[in-house]
């Protein structure tokens, strides 16, 4: 409850003095570009809720991967609430009401956090270990093993929290654990994208090691809603070396720039189930099963 506020009122502050210097920054990222950051967000979310299928699929539930995404989009809102969990628990709650068992959604929960977790440690910092030098190399190493080691166990170890423990597809996990790398890949590129105008020069491969590192630093400072301020500070450090103001309010646009690009997603989503709704006419209260989802509190 204090350090958010104390966050954004620091944020707010950088924006006050160096408005001239981000004005200048922002002013380098042509309509076009911000064009591909928004597809690229886009395709994201397909990738999150594929991942999320595959999972469900890997312990023998099926609830179909339209009615998993929709989930995932509706609830995309709730990400930016105060506390930064309430799209977890609200699609918690959203399985629940489709009769997915409690344990079953507490393993989908805990099994989504480590492979995104685990995924940004692996790919990060063994990006940043090849392009290190050699007295940071150690640590970035250190973190990619651990995150491989986390792959590995989680499904064992989520496994304990129920009497499934052996049931789960290692195939399909795989295929999970493919599907959520293309997502840090493809925010990853729509950050070297934006980076790239901050920071001319900068090597494509690094940003997204960059990114998905400052991502984690940002989700293991669990008292930063989304990991609002320790992202851009990480993020500037990672990029020069130094911590330029003007470049923490810049990696502070790309966030909004993110939401604003979620929000559109969210926004696309409602007004095509609307029109689908209103033009099949349907009133009744469908089973997922028939794929037809109009009026369901979800």
């Amino acid at each position: 409850m204090i350090y958010t506020p104390l966050a954004l009122a620091f944020l707010a502050y950088l924006f006050w003095r160096d408005h001239e210097r981000l004005v200048a920054n922002l002013s380098e990222v042509a309509p076009g570009l911000v064009g591909v950051i928004f597809l690229l967000v886009a395709l994201g979310h397909l990738c999150i809720g594929l991942s999320s299928h595959l999972l469900l699929r890997s312990l023998d539930h099926k609830p179909g991967l339209g009615l998993v995404l929709s989930i995932h989009i509706n609830r995309l809102p709730a990400r930016y609430l105060p506390g930064g969990i309430w799209q977890t628990v609200t699609r918690a709650l959203d399985f629940s009401a489709k009769g997915l068992p409690k344990a079953t959604i507490l393993r989908l929960v805990l099994l989504e956090m480590g492979i995104s977790v685990c995924l940004a440690a692996v790919i990060g910092g063994a990006v940043l270990l090849w392009m290190s030098g050699n007295g940071t190399a150690p640590v970035f190493g250190l973190v990619a093993l651990i995150g491989a080691v986390g792959l590995i166990v989680g499904p064992r170890l989520t496994g304990m929290l129920g009497k499934d423990v052996t049931s789960m597809s290692g195939a399909t996990y795989l295929a999970s654990v493919g599907s959520f790398s293309l997502v840090w890949v493809l925010y990853g590129s729509a950050f070297a994208l934006f980076a790239a105008q901050m920071v001319p020069g900068i090597d494509w491969a690094r940003a997204i090691g960059i990114y998905l590192i400052s991502w984690l630093a940002g989700f293991l400072a669990f008292f930063a809603p989304q990991g609002i301020g320790v992202f851009e500070v990480t993020s500037s450090y990672l990029l020069t070396g130094t911590l330029a103001s003007g470049l923490v309010t810049s990696m502070f646009a790309f966030r909004a720039l993110t939401i604003v690009a979620d929000l559109c997603v969210w926004l696309i989503f409602r007004v095509w189930r609307w029109l689908t709704c209103t033009r099949s006419g349907d009133t009744d209260q469908p089973q997922p099963s028939k794929g037809n989802q109009c009026n369901e509190k979800i």
